[in-house]
């Protein structure tokens, strides 16, 4: 099947920057295997996939636009299921366009639910499968696994960017979840190599993502917390379409609103800790840096705080609430911990197995 592969559409979501900076790798191998890509998404992930790879062709989808104005990640999406519903309906409408028009070989869906399409493979990527419910609402775990279930129905293939065996990332976000379908672990997804020796000359590295208002909510935390005797500090402010610097009191400490990967990989080699929020593409990238890393989970998102709450059962990062923060103490911390790690992937491997069986 993989022989017949020419021209593949990769489509991310667009909550945050996440769901595109994990597809990088992927775009990647397949332009080195000559294949023809197109990209397809909008917002922030739309802009920064058009500023890595400016020679593709994009294509912008219908915006989820999601808001996050209450703490609980529960509420937040129940008060806009009608909107989401709406956005994966003209999903749906446009991927039928996209097809008609490009002659598509291969879908590869980032956790949108309506790119997919019966006459084309389609595959959708995504490492929480099993939708991690609040402590209250455990009750309905097993009604929400089965509307996942139902969800994923059309698509021919799952990708989960992580190991099958023991020493994985997601835990059981993804892990002894049986969902009648075939599912192909790929290996953890990092825009970084992972390869580049750092000088360590940043005392403290502090990358922020996400929706609003709990990124500037978390930014202006950590900007109140920081002090002279921290050194040299370097805050990536995770604003793609942002101009203006922000200007601080500080003389140590370095802005910057957004750089490309092979930029930012480079601060994070030459940086002794980083302080980001614990989504599972912030947890690939620290992985494959082997980063000493504070995890601080979006209030309310029940998937970041497990995913930080099981790293550091594990013995494998610290995490601390946001309101709990306290950089000086959480730092000394810090210095307990293993620094995060990553035993190597053979993604073209993974993927050719995975493509054999689609």
């Amino acid at each position: 099947m993989e022989n017949r592969i020419e021209k593949i559409l990769i489509a991310p979501l667009d909550w945050g920057l996440g769901h595109a900076t994990r597809c990088i790798p992927l775009i990647r191998m397949f332009l080195l295997q000559g294949k023809e890509v197109l990209i397809a998404s909008s917002g922030s992930a739309l802009v920064l996939l058009q500023e890595e790879f400016p020679a593709l062709e994009f294509i912008t989808l219908p915006a989820y636009d999601i808001h996050y104005k209450h703490d609980s990640m529960t509420l937040n999406m129940m008060l806009q299921l009608p909107k989401m519903r709406s956005v994966i309906l003209k999903e749906g409408q446009a991927i039928a366009r996209i097809v008609r028009e490009k002659n598509l070989d291969l879908i590869i869906s980032d956790n949108r639910y309506g790119i997919h399409h019966p006459d084309v493979r389609s595959v959708f990527m995504g490492h929480q499968l099993a939708i991690q419910m609040p402590k209250h609402l455990s009750v309905f775990s097993k009604l929400t696994l089965k509307w996942h279930m139902k969800m994923l129905e059309p698509f021919d293939q799952i990708w989960v960017p992580d190991f099958a065996n023991e020493a994985n990332l997601s835990g059981a976000l993804s892990h002894n979840v049986d969902l009648k379908k075939e599912v192909a672990f790929i290996g953890p997804l990092s825009r970084f190599e992972g390869s580049k020796e750092g000088k360590e000359n940043i005392s403290l590295l502090i990358i922020l993502s996400g929706q609003e208002p709990q990124r500037t909510e978390l930014e202006n935390i950590v900007l109140s917390q920081i002090t002279e005797e921290m050194q040299s500090v370097v805050l990536v402010r995770g604003l793609v379409n942002v101009g203006k610097e922000l200007e601080v009191k500080h003389n140590n400490i370095k802005i910057y609103n957004h750089l490309p990967a092979h930029k930012l990989e480079h601060l994070i080699a030459d940086s002794a800790v980083v302080v980001c929020r614990s989504g599972y593409s912030s947890i690939m990238d620290m992985a494959a840096m082997h980063k000493h890393v504070l995890f601080i989970p979006t209030p309310g998102q029940t998937e970041q705080e497990y995913l930080a709450t099981y790293l550091m059962e594990e013995d494998r990062a610290y995490s601390v609430a946001q309101n709990e923060l306290n950089l000086q103490s959480d730092l000394l911390r810090l210095s307990d911990y293993k620094s995060l790690d990553m035993h190597n992937q053979h993604l073209d491997e993974n993927i050719k197995n995975a493509l054999k069986r689609l």
